[in-house]
């Protein structure tokens, strides 16, 4: 999808509908903090009223602290096991606003109300192409089902685009009908992820260490188009 971060404005504004979350937008707001230099809390998000990011489509994404806090960590290069944890809760109270070290949107970036028209898009689908192992083709074609390794270059695939599959000089092109993306773990390792703890210097570590080194996986639900 060809999200993209049109302005910020109220978490609780109602004249701005909220869409359903989608991992392809959460990198538009990534990609518009670094943009900009944008520094602030989960606190902030929820709280303020210019922290509520607006998509090219019209609506405000919304997040809880600690999934904004993730969000914020990512777009400042921390993408640890917990790194959500120091963007997720903090609120600085100062008495002099210049000495905040929050850099929040500006002025002219705000929607105090509804969105301004002329900035939203209607078609931002998008077309991928993939080069599938004939196992992984095949289960697309017969099971409407695929799942593979992420790479960057998918950072923005999402329901609604399309995908084609190319496999052995075979072609076939889906839409997705639904997209997930995220780290698969044994029930061996996620018992290792639960036991890290600064209680424990060692298994902390561990677990760091593990959630650091699993890659991301794409899994997909397709409707075949061609």
């Amino acid at each position: 999808m060809k999200y993209k971060v049109i302005g910020w404005t109220e978490y609780e504004n109602e004249e701005i509908e909220a869409m359903d979350y989608r991992i392809s937008a959460s990198e538009a707001v990534i990609d518009d903090i670094r943009e900009h230099g944008y520094l602030f809390s989960g606190m902030h998000h929820q709280d303020c009223s210019r922290c509520a990011p607006v998509l090219n489509n019209g609506k405000k994404l919304l997040f809880g602290q600690r999934g904004f806090g993730g969000i914020m960590a990512k777009a400042h290069g921390k993408d640890s096991r917990m790194s959500y944890a120091e963007y997720a809760f903090t609120w600085h109270f100062t008495k002099d606003e210049k000495d905040s070290p929050y850099v929040l949107p500006e002025d002219e970036r705000v929607f105090e109300g509804k969105v301004d028209k002329s900035l939203v898009e209607e078609n931002l689908s998008e077309c991928y192409e993939y080069e599938a192992t004939r196992e992984l083709f095949d289960k697309a074609v017969n099971q409407g089902k695929i799942d593979f390794i992420y790479d960057p270059v998918y950072r923005f695939m999402d329901i609604g685009d399309t995908i084609v599959l190319k496999c052995e000089g075979q072609e076939a092109t889906f839409e997705i009908s639904d997209l997930d993306r995220y780290k698969i773990f044994t029930e061996d390792e996620q018992v290792i992820l639960v036991m890290g703890s600064p209680l424990d210097p060692e298994a902390e570590k561990e677990a760091d260490k593990l959630y650091a080194e699993k890659p991301e996986t794409i899994i997909m639900e397709l409707k075949r188009i061609k």
